[in-house]
C-alpha cells in the first residue's frame, strides 16, 4: 500500500527540548512515557513496515516555544538526509500568532529550503484558519518550494 501522510510528528529529546517530554506524565491522552524516546525519520519508517509512505508533512511537535525556528531548521536537516527520503516533504511550524515579534518569526521562516533525495520540502506557516487540508495543499500547491498560507 502507498499512502500520503499529512501528520506526522518527529521529535529527539536529546538533541531538542520539548516541554511536553521533559516532564511525561497522564493526561487525557492517557500515559505518554512509552513514546517519548527519540522518534525521527528511521522509526517513523520502521513503522510504517510495508506500508510504502510517499510524502509526509510534519506538524510541529510542540517544540520548545523559546526557538520555534530550531524544530524546523532540524526538520530541513533531516529531509536533506538520503536515508529519509525527503521526509519530511512539507512543515507546519509553530508560530504563536499572539506574540508581538511574530512577523520577524515568520519572515525567518520561509527561508529555511532544502532538497531532499526524493522531491523538495516545503515550510508552512499555520495561520488561525490553518486546516490539515490547507498543510497538505501546501506541499502540493507550492511544488516543495517554502512558503506560507
Amino acid at each position: 500500500m502507498q499512502v500520503v501522510d499529512p501528520h506526522i510528528h518527529l521529535w529527539n529529546p536529546p538533541t531538542h527540548h520539548y516541554p511536553w517530554i521533559a516532564k511525561p506524565g497522564r493526561t487525557f491522552m492517557g500515559d505518554y512515557g512509552a513514546i517519548t524516546g527519540k522518534h525521527e525519520v528511521s522509526e517513523f519508517l520502521a513503522d510504517a513496515g510495508e506500508i510504502e509512505v510517499l510524502k509526509a508533512v510534519h506538524v510541529e511537535a510542540a517544540h520548545d516555544p523559546a526557538d520555534p525556528l530550531a524544530e524546523t531548521a532540524w526538520l530541513q536537516s533531516l529531509a536533506r538526509e538520503p536515508a529519509s527520503h525527503g521526509i519530511p516533504h512539507g512543515i507546519v511550524a509553530a508560530a504563536n500568532l499572539a506574540d508581538p515579534d511574530v512577523e520577524s518569526l515568520l519572515a525567518a521562516m520561509p527561508g529555511i529550503q532544502t532538497s531532499g533525495e526524493s522531491g523538495r520540502s516545503s515550510t508552512c506557516i499555520p495561520t488561525r484558519s490553518t486546516t490539515m487540508s490547507a498543510a497538505i495543499s501546501c506541499v502540493n500547491r507550492n511544488g516543495g518550494r517554502a512558503s506560507s498560507f
